[in-house]
């Protein structure tokens, strides 16, 4: 029944840092479905997705928790698709 408020989210991080974003979002026990993957992108070869279905309660909490310990920034690719990359600090 729950499923119904959950939507569909992303993230686009450079390689080094998917462990870092699967880290933070597991410790939200309430997602099941999480799909990482290259993005193959020929300009941007070191690019992954981190995709993940979840409330839109526990998404502000793995942003907040990833806010703690980088950055985010939107981007609009051709066409209108929004990406959200986090980028590890330093």
């Amino acid at each position: 029944m729950l499923n119904i408020f959950k939507k569909h989210y992303h993230f686009i991080v450079e390689e080094k840092d998917v462990t870092t974003v699967l880290g933070v979002i597991n410790k939200h026990r309430k997602l099941y479905d999480v799909r990482v993957g290259n993005c193959g992108w020929k300009d941007y070869p070191m690019d992954w997705f981190v995709m993940f279905d979840s409330t839109a309660k526990v998404y502000g909490e793995i942003v907040r928790d990833l806010k703690q310990i980088g950055t985010f920034k939107v981007d609009v690719r051709p066409g209108g698709q929004v990406d959200i990359r986090f980028k590890r600090a330093l």
